[in-house]
């Protein structure tokens, strides 16, 4: 059994240590949202290499509130995947706690270009910001977000395609945080992105005897 334990240690320090090299650069990257999203987990990601800033609000008896999202099967561009972004608040409206979130879906280090399609809902009000993210894309760039662009012009009828040139801005080589609010997203592209490899095994238990 022992044997059997450092053999499974073993691999797992050679495939997951082989997997700590450098990002590879993909050209014309895209996200199409397709596969299923377990948005029922709060920090849920969109795909490999993608990261969520997670906000919250906590209520005056000690409960936490999130924003919702929600994956639609069919929805998307020509019946396609997507995922409908729920309003940017948390709490309960009913009672009158409720505020304001920032909660991020964190793209890869992209370069370039990057476009999104984004369609309004049955709701009025809806909109998308797009932030400068640190590189671990897990926290504020510096004491605040710096908002790089802001779309509100969105139908419900239709999809139309948001797009930012990081270039221009002097952003390439940035991850970009994406707050979306009362809309469905759908078909994310970047001229080209840094992408990790990251872990493909994973050991649920293997206990010496």
């Amino acid at each position: 059994m022992k044997r059997l334990y450092k053999f499974l240690m073993a691999l797992a320090m050679t495939m997951t240590g082989g997997l700590v090299s450098q990002a590879a650069t993909v050209e014309n990257y895209t996200v199409d949202f397709n596969s299923e999203i377990s948005t029922s987990n709060h920090d849920f990601r969109v795909a490999s290499n993608w990261k969520h800033i997670v906000d919250k609000f906590e209520g005056s008896y000690g409960d936490v509130y999130y924003m919702t999202y929600t994956y639609k099967s069919s929805d998307g561009v020509e019946g396609t995947g997507a995922l409908y972004c729920g309003e940017q608040k948390a709490g309960d409206y009913w009672s009158g706690e409720e505020q304001a979130v920032w909660d991020l879906l964190v793209t890869p280090v992209v370069n370039g270009k990057i476009y999104l399609k984004v369609k309004g809902s049955s709701y009025s009000g809806g909109y998308v910001e797009l932030y400068k993210v640190n590189a671990t894309g897990t926290a504020k760039d510096g004491s605040s977000l710096k908002k790089i662009a802001q779309n509100t012009d969105f139908t419900n009828s239709d999809y139309s395609e948001i797009e930012v040139d990081l270039a221009e801005l002097g952003l390439d080589g940035q991850r970009v945080g994406i707050r979306a609010s009362k809309v469905y997203l759908d078909d994310f592209r970047a001229e080209s992105a840094e992408i990790e490899p990251e872990k493909s095994i994973k050991i649920v238990t293997a206990e010496p005897s």
